[in-house]
Formats: C-alpha cells, structure tokens, sequence
C-alpha cells in the first residue's frame, strides 16, 4: 500500500465463515481481513543492513588505502634499494640501504649493506678502476693476459732510506700514507690504474681496458706532473712543521706490453709486465744520473 510518497509493507491473513484455518489474503469467499503494519518491525532491520552496507564500504575503503600504502612503501624501498646498486656498478662504496624491521626487504637491504662493506674493504687493496671496469663491462679481466699499447710510470722517493732512518716507524708511516695518497689521487684524476705501491715507489699504467681513447701517453704525463706538484705542497707544509721533504723521481714509458691478471690459482695481481715497464723503470732510475726529476721515452714524447 501507498499512502502519498511513502511505501510501507503490510500482512494481511483472511478468516472464513464458518471458521477454518487462516489464510492469505486473497480468496473471494465469505470473511474478515486483518492487516499489520511491518515497518515498525522490519525497522531494526533496515537499519542494520544499512550500517552493515556503510561499515562494509568503510572497509573497503580503508582496506585499499593501507593497501595502497603498503604496497607504494616497498616499491619506495625497493626503488633505494635499486639507486643504491647502481651507485655501487659506478664504483661507490659508501652507498647504504636503510635496513629496519625484520621483514624480507630489510634482510635483503641489510645482506646488500654487508656486501658493500666487503667491497670497501677489498677496494683497499685494489684499484677502483679495475673493480668499475669489471662491473661495466660484465667480465673479469683476461686470465692469460693480452698484448697491448699503453704508458706505465714509476715514481720514487729520492734518498728514502736515510729519511727512513730518522724516523719512527709510526710517523714514517703516517708520512708515507700522506704523499701516496696525493700520488693516487693525480692517478685517479687521470683515468689510470694504480697497479701497485713498491715500498716508497708506485707503478701505474694508462691504457686498455681501463683507457680505449688513445690518448694514454699524455694521461701518464698529465699525472707525473700531478706528482710532482703534490710533492712541492707537501714539502711546504712538511717544511713548516721540521720534517723532511719528499724528492721524487719519475719516468713514463709507452709500448707494448702483456695486461692481465698474473700470480697463482689462489691469489692473482692485475698488472702489466714486458720491457716497457722495465723501461719505464729504469728511466725513473736514470734520473739520479742526469740529475732530473722527469725522464719519459721517445714513444712518451711521439704520442
């Protein structure tokens, strides 16, 4: 039934004459009708279904939105974890992944956070360029080695051994770690590899695979000159506190040479070998006798 604009909802049961049972409404025979009203009862129930058909939308609103942000928070965490793996391909070792809570990212960023630790560590004891070249090019270094063209300079300290018996060892050392790390630094400036520190000497090499442009001969010397100014600003500031200046002696050679990685199954060296480094050598050796700071070859000058 209607009553203007409003729906309500009735019960009608019949009752006929003579009696018998109730009925639904409807039979054309002989009795009374009786009517209910049901939307006072069914009032609790259209109440209910409506607050369960907000809390259920509620809830699935809320639902998706810790969805949304948990699922936006690992992406986050997964995108710095990316960033910082490329940081470590181009060679940096201070790249870090905030690792907290216990769940699988944070073990995974913790794990990456120990690796690069260990990269670190082992960077100390090569060069970087060797560690970046191998990442770039997906390979490790020839294992026989190869035959190539590059610049190798040495570079000694003049009259070491006397400043050596001066000396503590501690300061000596502390002196030591001071002058190579400028030399390295005039190395790394340049493109080149430190192949290795000889005592108070260095041995670096410009060329393949690290230097493909050619232009490896003018690095080298770039680099010797490098030297020999860190060496001036050291030996001012040295001056200033009565220490001992380092002199230092350098020769660059270029020609051919064999690169690749050289020692046994247990341990090798990246490093180059041939007469050119030999050469390059005794040119820094030379120096004394000629009374030089700086000899490099004719093939160093051709280039």
């Amino acid at each position: 039934a209607r009553l203007g604009a409003s729906r309500h909802r009735f019960i009608a049961l019949r009752r006929d004459f003579p009696p018998s049972a109730w009925e639904p409404a409807g039979s054309s025979s002989a009795g009374f009708v009786a009517c209910k009203n049901l939307d006072l009862e069914l009032e609790p129930l259209r109440i209910l279904r409506a607050r369960v058909f907000w809390a259920g939308g509620i809830l699935a609103l809320v639902g998706a939105a810790i969805a949304f942000s948990a699922a936006n928070l690992w992406i986050h965490r997964i995108d710095r974890l990316r960033q910082a793996t490329l940081r470590v391909r181009k060679g940096d070792f201070e790249a870090r992944v905030e690792a907290t809570g216990s769940d699988e990212l944070s073990v995974l960023a913790r794990a990456f956070n120990d690796m690069v630790k260990g990269l670190k560590a082992l960077g100390l004891y090569t060069d970087p360029a060797l560690a970046r070249n191998i990442l770039e090019s997906g390979t490790m270094a020839a294992q026989g080695g190869t035959k190539q063209v590059g610049s190798v300079l040495f570079c000694d300290v003049a009259g070491f051994t006397p400043i050596a018996e001066r000396m503590a060892p501690e300061d000596l050392v502390l002196r030591l770690n001071e002058h190579f790390t400028g030399l390295a630094r005039r190395v790394k400036a340049e493109g080149g590899y430190l192949d290795k520190f000889i005592g108070d000497a260095v041995m670096a090499y410009w060329g393949p695979p690290f230097i493909r442009e050619g232009d490896f001969a003018r690095r080298a010397c770039a680099a010797a000159l490098g030297f020999l100014e860190e060496a001036e600003a050291l030996q001012a500031r040295w001056s200033r506190e009565g220490l001992p200046a380092f002199q230092l002696r350098v020769g660059v050679a270029t020609g051919p040479l064999v690169v690749g990685n050289i020692g046994s199954e247990s341990k090798k060296n990246f490093t180059v070998i041939g007469d050119t480094v030999n050469l390059s050598s005794r040119q820094e050796g030379a120096n004394k006798f000629y009374g030089t700071r700086t000899l490099v070859d004719e093939e160093t000058v051709r280039r």
